[in-house]
C-alpha cells in the first residue's frame, strides 16, 4: 500500500515556543505539504521559524502537556458558569469536565478538557477548584480517586 505524503513527512516548520506547526515538509519535493512553500518563503512569512523533526516536536509538546495536575481555588460563580456553559462531558454530581475539549493530547490524541471540582472544608463550607491544565477523561477519573487537600 502506498503511503500518503503526511505519513512520509519527518520534518516541518514551527516557530519556537508555539504549540502548532506551520506546515510539514514533503520529502519528495522539499516544499511544504499544505501550501507548497519553499524554505525561503516560510522564513519570509515567519522570520523566526525553524525546521523541526516532527516526532521530536510532538514528543516535546506531549511532555509539556503532561505536567502534574494541581487544583486551584476558583469562585463559586466561575464554577457554576462553567457547569452551565455546555453540558459536561463527565459529571459525578459535583465534579465535572467542561463539555468542549480545550485541545488534544499530542501523545495519544485524546481530547483534553478543563476540570472543576467541589470540596468541603472541615466546617462543611463549599470550596471550588479548577484544574491547572486540561485533562483527558482517564486523567480526570484518576484524580477523582483522591480528595483535594483543603
Amino acid at each position: 500500500m502506498t503511503k500518503n505524503v503526511y505519513e512520509l513527512a519527518t520534518e516541518g516548520y514551527a516557530v519556537p515556543g508555539d504549540k502548532h506547526i506551520i506546515d510539514a515538509i514533503d520529502p519528495r519535493s522539499g516544499l511544504t505539504i499544505h501550501c507548497q512553500q519553499s524554505h525561503a518563503t516560510i522564513l519570509a512569512e515567519y522570520p523566526t521559524a525553524e525546521k523541526i523533526n516532527l516526532e521530536e516536536w510532538q514528543t516535546a509538546i506531549a511532555t509539556e502537556q503532561r505536567t502534574p495536575i494541581e487544583w486551584i481555588a476558583t469562585t463559586k460563580e466561575w464554577y457554576w458558569d462553567m457547569l452551565g456553559a455546555l453540558p459536561p462531558i463527565d459529571f459525578n454530581g459535583h465534579d465535572f469536565l467542561v463539555g468542549e475539549p480545550s485541545d488534544h493530547d499530542f501523545g495519544n490524541g485524546r481530547p483534553r478538557y478543563s476540570g472543576y471540582r467541589l470540596a468541603c472544608d472541615k466546617d462543611l463550607y463549599q470550596l471550588y477548584f479548577v484544574s491547572s491544565r486540561p485533562l483527558t477523561r482517564p486523567e480526570f477519573h484518576k484524580e477523582l480517586e483522591h480528595a483535594i487537600p483543603v
